[in-house]
């Protein structure tokens, strides 16, 4: 039932999508029957697949890079008072500006390839990973913190044996939101960054001609692969943390 389920779900709303643009005759351009969107994406699939790809190797690679650098903030933050203090307003100051002011400017830097946009990419997910992953990391109850330093564990060995496996859970729940970030992050670097290949600056393209088929495409391909990659950690997450109790009650 946990794969069955969301394969309903999604084929009842494409139903609904369906059902609901013939028996009110809405006009494709402006919402195109799904029928017609995958009857386009079927036509050409070649490309779709090499934009496709494009946008996913600035996705995952920014997905990447976030993900590290918000491991090591979060480590040094959970490590040290001085640094957390320190990095608060950096944090709150990424957040609270509009990745599309940053974007332009760091395009403007760093030219307009691959790394610009798996950088803006990385600015969508990294707030969400150092924030749960500094919650787990100074999750680790008292206690234990107190038996590792009876024995005179190390703080490496503290920090591997108990931070991250506590850490673990918020990670993996970050990342379920992050996936999908990281696509609409490599969507908004196309924007901005001078593309000529992506599903982001197919889509563009698309409305700028008026081809709703072919803008439409685009969208449930990224859909598509938001939601798979949403499915891929969670996967991974009821394998790793198995003996967590909320998968326990799941199974």
């Amino acid at each position: 039932m946990r794969l069955v389920a969301p394969v309903i779900a999604v084929v009842g709303l494409l139903m609904l999508w369906e059902g609901y643009t013939r028996i009110f005759n809405i006009r494709a351009i402006a919402l195109p029957r799904p029928s017609r969107v995958f009857r386009a994406i079927a036509e050409d699939p070649g490309f779709f697949a090499s934009n496709t790809w494009v946008t996913l190797a600035e996705a995952g690679l920014g997905l990447v890079l976030g993900f590290l650098a918000a491991a090591t903030v979060a480590s040094l933050m959970a490590h040290s008072g001085l640094i957390e203090r320190l990095s608060w307003p950096a944090i709150i100051v990424l957040q609270s500006t509009p990745i599309v002011v940053i974007a332009p400017i760091l395009l403007t830097w760093f030219g307009f390839g691959l790394l610009p946009k798996a950088l803006i990419v990385a600015l969508f997910v990294f707030v969400p990973f150092a924030t749960n992953m500094l919650t787990g990391l100074r999750s680790v109850d008292d206690d234990l913190l107190n038996v590792a330093r009876s024995v005179d564990a190390s703080t490496f060995d503290v920090y591997r044996n108990l931070r991250i496996p506590h850490a673990l859970a918020d990670t993996f729940a970050a990342a379920r939101i992050c996936v999908s970030l990281a696509l609409v992050g490599a969507v908004i670097s196309e924007f901005y960054g001078g593309s000529t290949s992506g599903l982001g600056y197919q889509f563009r393209r698309a409305l700028s001609r008026i081809d709703p088929d072919v803008a439409w495409g685009c969208i449930v391909i990224l859909a598509g692969f938001g939601i798979l990659g949403t499915f891929v950690v969670l996967a991974a997450e009821r394998r790793i943390l198995h003996w967590h109790p909320a998968h326990r009650l799941d199974e």
